[in-house]
């Protein structure tokens, strides 16, 4: 299924009210998703459908803000491609063209705003790209 923007900040939105909390670990827990924080090299995490468990794997050596962006990201592929087995190498990146990603950049995105440590410049930061983008990319 393909989905535009709003429709995932609306499943954000539901996610939220359900589990009373926005953090990604909060709603993964929630929704019988396991994470697993293990050492990963250059990976920040994937997504894996285990026999219908679903499992988020995060890179315990990278640090804690790269780890909440990646856990958001992957739950995107847990909630929006749950049959989907997904690797995220190496970095995070609003530009890429691949449908599925796209998708979890904006679940993530949409959930990090409702997370306090985050506004639009922490992220811009933390991603190294401009502000505006993301300003735009899910009116912030």
């Amino acid at each position: 299924m393909r989905y535009k923007a709003d429709e995932i900040e609306r499943i954000v939105g539901k996610l939220i009210n359900k589990c009373g909390r926005c953090s990604p670990y909060d709603i993964a827990r929630e929704n019988n998703i396991i994470v697993l924080k293990i050492p990963l090299g250059n990976v920040y995490g994937f997504y894996k459908h285990i026999k219908r468990n679903k499992f988020i794997f995060l890179n315990c050596d990278i640090d804690e803000q790269m780890q909440l962006l990646a856990c958001s990201h992957e739950l995107g592929h847990a909630v929006l491609h749950p049959k989907e087995n997904t690797v995220w190498l190496q970095s995070f990146t609003l530009f890429s063209t691949n449908r599925l990603e796209i998708e979890a950049n904006l679940f993530a995105l949409s959930l990090l705003k409702h997370v306090s440590k985050f506004d639009y410049f922490a992220l811009a930061n933390l991603l190294r790209i401009p502000e505006t983008i993301i300003k735009t990319s899910i009116g912030w």
